[in-house]
């Protein structure tokens, strides 16, 4: 019996190739997919791999640095120590009161990205975040 594969935008999500077989296994990770590709994991182990993304050994926020051209929509980035979240082609700031309005950038313009990798590759994937903000425009 053949055993299939990951779909590739799944395998882009995990940072494996898609040629993996049915169950893949991570350093402290194990999926398992049934005969109609449903990932199973448990949320604690979900969340402890986005914690590791999240914090160094020290605690301290692990960023990247990437163009804003090459981000999809819904990454969280940091410019001059605020948060700003990614959409339309857009940046939006960040308050504890809301989003103020968007700003164009170049896409050649780089940034650090505080949003876990994983998450990133999970929205290049094709995962659309619920953004939550209905004018962005």
């Amino acid at each position: 019996m053949k055993l299939p594969l990951l779909p590739q935008g799944i395998a882009h999500a995990l940072n494996v190739d898609e040629m993996t077989p049915t169950v893949l296994k991570r350093p402290g990770l194990k999926v398992t997919l049934n005969t109609n590709l449903i990932i199973r994991l448990h949320i604690e182990k979900i969340d402890e791999i986005l914690h590791q993304e999240r914090t160094d050994k020290n605690g301290r926020k692990v960023t990247f640095e990437a163009a804003v051209g090459n981000l999809p929509d819904g990454v969280f980035i940091q410019m001059n120590g605020e948060p700003y979240l990614f959409a339309n082609k857009m940046i939006w700031h960040w308050t504890p009161f809301g989003y103020e309005g968007g700003v164009s950038f170049s896409e050649s313009t780089k940034v650090a990205v505080l949003t876990p990798g994983s998450v990133v590759n999970a929205f290049r994937s094709g995962y659309r975040p619920q953004i939550g903000i209905r004018d962005l425009k």
